[in-house]
């Protein structure tokens, strides 16, 4: 470890690096998010997303979304948030009925799953206007699906894993 950044939260809940840049978000247990530069190290700014915890965060660097990132709270609330301009550009409330535990973006569509405590996997896709559009809902698992990941060599299909000891593709 080469550096360190220190928080004001009890917790650090998650981080996503930009693919094509030096910028790194991290998302707090107190509602904020975090935007730093690596080649500098430094903080660039710090934004109070919600009063929840955020529990992930991702980055949405499509094509038309370069400054995109996708963050979700403890609330099940989803929310699209630009991180140059350090601003919500909206909100999908009761995207889920418990905690959202990972977000996986499609590489070249905008398009991301979502897994929760709720024991469902959902895929949204992104609309022109940034708002978050409900795509499709998958059930099946009988506990808390901890991760969704597109399968990199068919992103037509996905993988999860849920702790009722299954993985499903």
């Amino acid at each position: 470890m080469k550096t360190k950044f220190n928080t004001k939260s009890d917790r650090v809940k998650s981080v996503s690096y930009c693919h094509d840049d030096s910028i790194m978000v991290s998302a707090l247990y107190n509602g904020t998010v975090q935007v730093f530069d690596m080649n500098k190290k430094e903080l660039l700014s710090q934004t109070k997303i919600s009063d929840k915890p955020i529990r992930c965060i991702q980055f949405f660097d499509t094509q038309n979304h370069n400054n995109m990132c996708i963050i979700a709270d403890d609330d099940g609330t989803i929310y699209t948030f630009d991180w140059k301009e350090e601003k919500i550009l909206s909100t999908l409330k009761n995207a889920h009925q418990d905690f959202i535990r990972k977000i996986a973006v499609h590489h070249h569509q905008p398009l991301f799953l979502t897994c929760s405590d709720d024991n469902t996997i959902k895929l949204f896709s992104i609309q022109e206007d940034n708002q978050i559009k409900l795509e499709k809902m998958y059930s099946g698992h009988q506990h808390y699906v901890m991760d969704v990941k597109f399968n990199p060599f068919d992103e037509n299909t996905f993988a999860s894993c849920s702790l009722d000891g299954t993985v499903k593709f």
